[in-house]
């Protein structure tokens, strides 16, 4: 798995980890975040690197069908793109920057009240 692999399905098990079963979670888990090999995560749960194997699979694809059916992730990365294009123009203009702070500030006042 490329390391771009391993972040996609870093940021589907963090937005859908929950709903896959204690045991999809933990090894998917154990082999992406902590970089576990199938063979280790085996030993680690008593179990063959073959059951490993079938249950990650069948975890990642169920990551991957939940993103296809909603699509949190590429929304979430869109507005972070947006996030961090308006944050490179505050940077840049200070007046911009405290219009926003205000208006920001206003807003959540608004929220509040």
């Amino acid at each position: 798995m490329t390391l771009e692999q391993m972040l996609y399905y870093g940021s589907l098990l963090d937005f859908y980890g929950a709903l896959l079963t204690s045991a999809q979670h933990d090894i998917v888990y154990d082999y992406i975040i902590l970089n576990e090999s199938l063979a280790e995560i085996a030993q680690n749960k008593d179990i063959t690197k073959q059951a490993v194997s079938d249950v990650l699979g069948r975890a990642l694809k169920k990551l991957d069908s939940y993103e296809n059916a909603l699509h949190i992730v590429a929304k979430f990365k869109k507005v972070l793109n947006k996030v961090d294009k308006v944050a490179g123009g505050l940077i840049e203009d200070k007046d911009l920057a405290k219009a926003v702070a205000k208006e920001y500030r206003e807003l959540i006042k608004s929220l509040e009240d």
